[in-house]
């Protein structure tokens, strides 16, 4: 934004400021008084978010898909027409905090990873998402703990 000013010194009773500009930030940022989306600090994007879960693009964009986290789209910059995908920390540490991925199964308990898909096949436990190239398979932790696997 540009921000002018008139006489030798700058003071606020002398700014000048373009009209069109001050209304296209407030429309991007949102209403006065409103704490701006895309400034929340409990909102991260997905590059974020999988990196704190340990997991591919692809599978971050699938549980996002599936809506297994909830996620907001926030507006870009004033001017421009991108907007991201953003999610909460607190529904990503919630889901984290329900839910493994069958390589952490098989790290704990240092077998592999298709010897522990196979058990909890037997026992009927199915994975939340996974199987598709890419897709990290992730259990319902209340499912995967009567087994006594993690």
């Amino acid at each position: 934004m540009r921000i002018g000013h008139t006489g030798g010194t700058a003071d606020i009773a002398g700014l000048l400021f373009d009209d069109k500009e001050v209304r296209e930030v407030v429309s991007a940022v949102g209403k006065p008084n409103e704490p701006a989306k895309i400034h929340d600090p409990e909102l991260i994007d997905l590059t974020a978010a999988r990196r704190r879960l340990r997991v591919t693009k692809s599978t971050i964009d699938e549980i996002v898909r599936l809506q297994l986290i909830p996620s907001v789209s926030v507006s870009g910059q004033a001017g421009r027409k991108t907007s991201r995908t953003m999610i909460s920390t607190a529904d990503l540490d919630a889901f984290d905090a329900e839910h493994v991925q069958l390589d952490e199964i098989a790290i704990i308990q240092r077998r592999d990873s298709h010897d522990i898909r196979r058990q909890l096949a037997v026992a009927g436990v199915r994975p939340l998402l996974g199987g598709q190239r890419q897709i990290a398979r992730f259990y319902r932790k209340v499912d995967v703990e009567p087994l006594g696997l993690i």
